[in-house]
């Protein structure tokens, strides 16, 4: 598995199911972590303030395995592994498309700019032409 830095542009710190995705940025080295944990059944971490008041309530999966070494990874394995898998395969897909829609949207804001420059060169060269 890559580094939260991979990730922290496509997954959104959430509930995803019954796993919770969140991301610290530490002070050392100033790199960003990610912790995976999973959630009982029926617990809807939404309903809480912040994840940290209903965290006793899960099991940390994926994190820090060595904190000298500041190393990340799986620290349970399970069927959460797959579903996490899945969940990044989903979020690229969401995050091509919507980037394949940015990249559009600035090519149509520049043909629409490019029209303007035409039509207002024609509007100069028919006042001018008419004089």
């Amino acid at each position: 598995m890559k580094g939260a830095k991979e990730y922290v542009d496509i997954i959104y710190p959430n509930q995803y199911g019954q796993l919770y995705i969140e991301f610290d940025r530490t002070t050392y080295e100033n790199k960003i972590i990610m912790n995976i944990y999973v959630v009982p059944h029926g617990l809807d971490t939404k309903k809480f303030n912040l994840f940290d008041n209903c965290k006793q309530q899960t099991v940390k999966v994926y994190g820090l395995t060595s904190l000298s070494k500041n190393c990340c990874g799986w620290l349970h394995y399970g069927k959460w592994v797959e579903d996490f898998k899945t969940l990044v395969s989903q979020a690229r897909y969401a995050f091509t498309i919507m980037k394949e829609k940015e990249k559009r949207q600035k090519v149509i804001m520049r043909l629409k700019e490019m029209t303007k420059s035409i039509d207002a060169k024609e509007r100069v060269s028919k006042i001018l032409k008419d004089y």
